[in-house]
């Protein structure tokens, strides 16, 4: 079973080796800067009160609807890097570079 700390190790190695994280097109400029993560656990009260409305709503799925055994919810980020939100400071449409992310 991985830990906070394992998944952490394994998304920055992965944000920093992995050649999916440069646009090739670009001269490979880097996408994604350290992964920011949050680790809760499935029990917490805070899920029901997403369900409020106002909040989210009667739709939001509890991790325990989700699936019945659920431990732990791990959610993260990517933050772009300064070269792709530079490189989308113009007005209009969004630049190339923003445009050709990746969804991971």
């Amino acid at each position: 079973m991985l830990l906070g700390m394992d998944i952490q190790s394994k998304l920055s190695e992965f944000i920093e080796n992995d050649r999916r994280n440069s646009l090739e097109a670009h001269n490979h400029i880097k996408m994604y800067e350290e992964p920011l993560i949050g680790i809760a656990s499935a029990e917490d009260e805070l899920f029901t009160e997403f369900k409020k409305e106002g909040i989210v709503g009667p739709d939001f799925l509890t991790p325990y609807e989700w699936l019945e055994t659920a431990k732990s919810v791990v959610v993260y980020f990517l933050p772009f890097t300064k070269e792709i939100i530079d490189s989308n400071r113009s007005a209009g449409l969004p630049s190339e570079e923003h445009f050709k992310q990746p969804l991971f």
